[in-house]
């Protein structure tokens, strides 16, 4: 019943729960927008035709990225893989919400905003240095 953040998308990405409408049921998330964005809504059948030619491409790259993440749960502490995450998209602080990030983290805000801190209090020390 709680909500949570189980993925981001930027400029240039697509997001959809296309794997709900292929099989007709419902979908188990909300596509929320936090920028500004192009929204479209279109026929399944449309969106069939549109990914067919690429639609095993398109479950591969997802499965990939979902299996990834799972992965990285186990693998990687939080601060790990918050480092990664900014990393990957040096935006991601500036344009998504704190409480948004440690969600998709899975963890509390208060743990990210130590991981933050001890961060920043490391790069003032090689600052320092």
């Amino acid at each position: 019943g709680d909500e949570a953040v189980v993925n981001f998308a930027f400029p240039g990405q697509l997001i959809t729960d296309f794997h709900s409408s292929l099989r007709g049921e419902s979908s188990q998330f909300a596509i929320i927008a936090g920028a500004d964005c192009d929204i479209m809504r279109v026929p399944l059948k449309n969106f069939k035709d549109y990914l067919s030619p690429s639609l095993l491409d398109e479950y591969k790259a997802l499965f990939n990225m979902v299996f990834m993440r799972l992965l990285n749960l186990y693998r990687k502490s939080p601060r790990q893989r918050y480092v990664e995450l900014c990393e990957q998209y040096p935006q991601i602080v500036e344009t998504v919400t704190l409480k948004d990030i440690s969600s998709f983290l899975l963890i509390t805000p208060n743990h990210l905003s130590r991981i933050r801190r001890e961060l920043a209090n490391k790069s003032t020390t090689n600052i320092k240095k």
